[in-house]
Protein backbone atom coordinates (compact mmCIF):
# COMPACT_ATOMS: atom_id res chain seq x y z
CA UNK A 1 0.00 0.00 0.00
CA UNK A 2 1.40 3.03 -0.90
CA UNK A 3 1.92 5.90 1.93
CA UNK A 4 4.06 8.58 2.87
CA UNK A 5 7.34 7.07 2.93
CA UNK A 6 8.99 3.61 2.60
CA UNK A 7 11.56 3.05 5.35
CA UNK A 8 14.74 0.74 4.23
CA UNK A 9 16.56 -1.15 7.16
CA UNK A 10 19.49 -3.66 6.69
CA UNK A 11 20.33 -5.85 9.93
CA UNK A 12 23.39 -7.20 10.64
CA UNK A 13 23.09 -8.64 14.63
CA UNK A 14 23.24 -6.31 17.50
CA UNK A 15 19.66 -7.96 18.17
CA UNK A 16 19.35 -4.84 21.21
CA UNK A 17 20.03 -2.15 19.34
CA UNK A 18 17.51 -3.63 16.50
CA UNK A 19 14.55 -4.16 18.69
CA UNK A 20 15.11 -0.70 20.33
CA UNK A 21 14.97 0.42 16.84
CA UNK A 22 12.16 -1.01 15.95
CA UNK A 23 10.22 -0.50 18.86
CA UNK A 24 10.75 3.84 18.54
CA UNK A 25 9.92 3.31 15.06
CA UNK A 26 6.58 1.82 15.87
CA UNK A 27 6.10 4.04 19.22
CA UNK A 28 6.51 7.18 17.44
CA UNK A 29 5.07 7.06 13.93
CA UNK A 30 1.81 7.06 12.70
CA UNK A 31 1.37 3.82 10.96
CA UNK A 32 -0.19 5.39 7.93
CA UNK A 33 2.51 7.69 7.13
CA UNK A 34 5.56 4.67 6.37
CA UNK A 35 5.97 1.15 4.99
CA UNK A 36 8.82 -0.82 6.70
CA UNK A 37 11.30 -2.40 4.11
CA UNK A 38 14.37 -4.68 6.39
CA UNK A 39 17.42 -6.73 5.27
CA UNK A 40 18.51 -9.46 7.44
CA UNK A 41 22.00 -9.88 6.28
CA UNK A 42 22.63 -13.35 6.96
CA UNK A 43 22.39 -12.36 10.97
CA UNK A 44 23.19 -14.47 13.78
CA UNK A 45 20.98 -16.57 15.34
CA UNK A 46 19.58 -14.68 18.12
CA UNK A 47 19.26 -11.84 15.68
CA UNK A 48 17.25 -14.00 13.16
CA UNK A 49 14.89 -15.13 15.34
CA UNK A 50 14.22 -11.64 17.35
CA UNK A 51 13.03 -10.50 13.54
CA UNK A 52 10.69 -13.22 12.99
CA UNK A 53 9.29 -11.99 16.45
CA UNK A 54 9.34 -8.75 16.07
CA UNK A 55 7.12 -9.54 12.79
CA UNK A 56 4.87 -10.90 14.26
CA UNK A 57 4.45 -7.81 16.46
CA UNK A 58 4.75 -4.84 13.65
CA UNK A 59 3.54 -5.14 10.24
CA UNK A 60 6.91 -5.11 7.75
CA UNK A 61 8.73 -6.64 4.69
CA UNK A 62 11.30 -9.07 5.77
CA UNK A 63 13.76 -10.19 3.29
CA UNK A 64 16.59 -12.60 4.17
CA UNK A 65 19.86 -12.37 2.46
CA UNK A 66 21.69 -16.21 1.55
CA UNK A 67 24.72 -14.55 2.53
CA UNK A 68 26.45 -11.89 4.33
CA UNK A 69 26.26 -8.98 0.82
CA UNK A 70 26.91 -5.87 3.72
CA UNK A 71 24.72 -2.90 3.77
CA UNK A 72 24.81 -0.58 0.90
CA UNK A 73 23.92 -3.74 -1.46
CA UNK A 74 20.90 -5.11 1.06
CA UNK A 75 19.27 -1.63 0.30
CA UNK A 76 19.97 -1.56 -3.15
CA UNK A 77 17.84 -4.89 -3.59
CA UNK A 78 15.18 -3.22 -1.50
CA UNK A 79 14.94 -0.42 -3.49
CA UNK A 80 15.77 -1.67 -6.68
CA UNK A 81 14.14 -5.18 -7.03
CA UNK A 82 12.05 -5.23 -3.88
CA UNK A 83 9.73 -2.38 -3.89
CA UNK A 84 8.19 -2.09 -7.48
CA UNK A 85 7.99 1.75 -9.18
CA UNK A 86 4.07 1.09 -8.61
CA UNK A 87 4.56 0.63 -4.86
CA UNK A 88 6.78 3.40 -4.13
CA UNK A 89 5.50 5.87 -1.87
CA UNK A 90 6.49 9.90 -1.89
CA UNK A 91 9.94 9.65 0.21
CA UNK A 92 12.61 7.26 0.48
CA UNK A 93 14.30 6.98 3.59
CA UNK A 94 17.34 4.61 4.90
CA UNK A 95 18.33 4.01 8.56
CA UNK A 96 20.41 1.66 9.99
CA UNK A 97 19.51 -0.76 13.02
CA UNK A 98 20.87 1.07 15.49
CA UNK A 99 19.20 4.72 15.84
CA UNK A 100 15.99 5.21 18.21
CA UNK A 101 13.52 7.34 16.62
CA UNK A 102 11.85 10.23 18.68
CA UNK A 103 7.89 10.85 18.71
CA UNK A 104 6.94 12.70 15.26
CA UNK A 105 10.53 12.51 13.64
CA UNK A 106 8.91 11.87 10.59
CA UNK A 107 6.31 14.88 10.06
CA UNK A 108 9.09 16.86 11.68
CA UNK A 109 11.20 15.80 8.73
CA UNK A 110 9.41 15.84 5.74
CA UNK A 111 7.80 19.42 6.60
CA UNK A 112 11.30 20.67 6.87
CA UNK A 113 12.39 18.79 3.68
CA UNK A 114 9.25 19.87 1.61
CA UNK A 115 10.41 24.22 2.79
CA UNK A 116 14.50 23.25 1.40
CA UNK A 117 14.02 20.67 -1.72
CA UNK A 118 14.08 22.58 -4.66
CA UNK A 119 17.80 23.00 -3.15
CA UNK A 120 18.69 20.15 -1.00
CA UNK A 121 18.13 16.80 -2.36
CA UNK A 122 18.79 14.76 0.43
CA UNK A 123 18.00 15.56 4.43
CA UNK A 124 18.96 13.69 7.67
CA UNK A 125 17.41 13.72 10.40
CA UNK A 126 20.44 13.62 12.12
CA UNK A 127 24.06 13.33 10.99
CA UNK A 128 27.66 11.70 12.19
CA UNK A 129 28.97 14.02 14.78
CA UNK A 130 32.05 14.35 12.76
CA UNK A 131 30.05 15.79 9.53
CA UNK A 132 29.88 19.14 11.05
CA UNK A 133 27.69 22.16 9.48
CA UNK A 134 28.97 23.87 7.06
CA UNK A 135 26.26 26.68 7.36
CA UNK A 136 22.17 27.37 7.84
CA UNK A 137 20.41 27.08 4.83
CA UNK A 138 17.00 27.32 6.43
CA UNK A 139 15.21 28.35 9.76
CA UNK A 140 11.91 26.71 10.84
CA UNK A 141 9.54 27.57 13.53
CA UNK A 142 11.51 24.95 15.19
CA UNK A 143 14.30 23.93 13.38
CA UNK A 144 16.86 24.78 11.47
CA UNK A 145 18.93 23.03 8.37
CA UNK A 146 22.60 22.73 8.16
CA UNK A 147 24.23 22.22 5.11
CA UNK A 148 26.76 19.18 5.13
CA UNK A 149 29.39 17.21 3.18
CA UNK A 150 27.88 14.39 3.05
CA UNK A 151 24.90 12.91 5.69
CA UNK A 152 25.16 9.34 7.14
CA UNK A 153 23.60 6.20 5.94
CA UNK A 154 21.70 5.80 8.95
CA UNK A 155 19.40 8.72 8.67
CA UNK A 156 18.64 10.22 4.60
CA UNK A 157 14.99 11.09 3.24
CA UNK A 158 14.78 11.74 -0.24
CA UNK A 159 12.75 11.80 -3.16
CA UNK A 160 12.09 8.62 -5.00
CA UNK A 161 13.33 10.53 -7.98
CA UNK A 162 16.61 11.37 -6.40
CA UNK A 163 17.03 7.49 -5.77
CA UNK A 164 16.93 6.50 -9.01
CA UNK A 165 19.13 9.81 -10.26
CA UNK A 166 21.96 9.12 -8.27
CA UNK A 167 21.69 5.42 -6.99
CA UNK A 168 22.51 3.18 -6.33
CA UNK A 169 25.01 2.58 -3.24
CA UNK A 170 28.23 1.52 -4.16
CA UNK A 171 28.30 -2.09 -3.01
CA UNK A 172 32.12 -2.68 -2.81
CA UNK A 173 32.63 -2.74 1.44
CA UNK A 174 31.35 -3.38 4.30
CA UNK A 175 30.40 -7.48 4.56
CA UNK A 176 31.61 -9.90 7.25
CA UNK A 177 34.74 -10.96 5.66
CA UNK A 178 35.89 -7.76 4.61
CA UNK A 179 34.89 -6.23 8.29
CA UNK A 180 34.86 -2.45 6.70
CA UNK A 181 32.70 -0.03 7.31
CA UNK A 182 31.56 1.32 3.84
CA UNK A 183 31.32 4.49 2.52
CA UNK A 184 28.63 4.33 0.28
CA UNK A 185 26.62 7.33 2.12
CA UNK A 186 29.19 9.61 1.17
CA UNK A 187 29.59 8.72 -3.04
CA UNK A 188 26.31 8.98 -2.60
CA UNK A 189 26.02 12.25 -1.16
CA UNK A 190 28.79 13.32 -3.34
CA UNK A 191 27.18 12.58 -6.33
CA UNK A 192 23.96 14.60 -5.40
CA UNK A 193 26.71 18.01 -4.89
CA UNK A 194 28.66 17.46 -8.00
CA UNK A 195 25.28 17.69 -9.95
CA UNK A 196 24.51 20.95 -8.44
CA UNK A 197 22.12 20.36 -5.22
CA UNK A 198 23.16 19.96 -1.53
CA UNK A 199 22.63 17.96 1.46
CA UNK A 200 21.30 18.49 5.07
CA UNK A 201 20.66 17.52 8.36
CA UNK A 202 17.94 18.97 10.40
CA UNK A 203 18.83 20.34 13.59
CA UNK A 204 17.83 19.86 16.85
CA UNK A 205 17.97 16.14 15.54
CA UNK A 206 15.32 13.72 15.45
CA UNK A 207 16.43 10.80 15.33
CA UNK A 208 19.21 9.63 17.67
CA UNK A 209 22.24 7.33 16.83
CA UNK A 210 22.41 4.50 19.33
CA UNK A 211 25.34 2.04 17.91
CA UNK A 212 28.18 2.90 20.39
CA UNK A 213 29.51 -0.37 19.21
CA UNK A 214 29.50 -1.32 15.46
CA UNK A 215 28.26 -4.41 13.88
CA UNK A 216 31.93 -6.14 14.90
CA UNK A 217 31.69 -5.25 18.68
CA UNK A 218 34.57 -2.32 18.33
CA UNK A 219 33.87 0.99 19.46
CA UNK A 220 32.14 3.21 16.72
CA UNK A 221 33.40 5.85 15.60
CA UNK A 222 32.56 9.43 16.44
CA UNK A 223 30.75 7.54 19.62
CA UNK A 224 32.51 9.34 22.01
CA UNK A 225 30.77 12.30 21.40
CA UNK A 226 26.95 10.69 22.01
CA UNK A 227 25.10 12.13 24.74
CA UNK A 228 22.75 10.29 27.25
CA UNK A 229 19.27 11.16 26.23
CA UNK A 230 16.21 10.20 28.51
CA UNK A 231 14.25 6.77 27.35
CA UNK A 232 17.06 6.31 25.22
CA UNK A 233 20.03 3.17 25.59
CA UNK A 234 23.63 4.32 23.82
CA UNK A 235 24.45 0.51 23.58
Amino acid sequence: MKKLTDVVIPVFNRPEHTKQTLDSLFENTAPELFNLYMVNDKSDQQTSDLLIKLKALYPFVLIENEKNIGPAASRNIICNQVIKPNERSEYLYHSDNDVFFTDGWLEKLVKAFKQCSEEVKLLGGSCHPYLQTSKILYIGENYKIGEKDAVSGYSQLMTWDTWIKYGPFDENQGTQDQKIMGSEDWAFCQRIIKDGFLVGSIEPEVVIATGKTNTYGDQATGSETFKEVEGVKIL
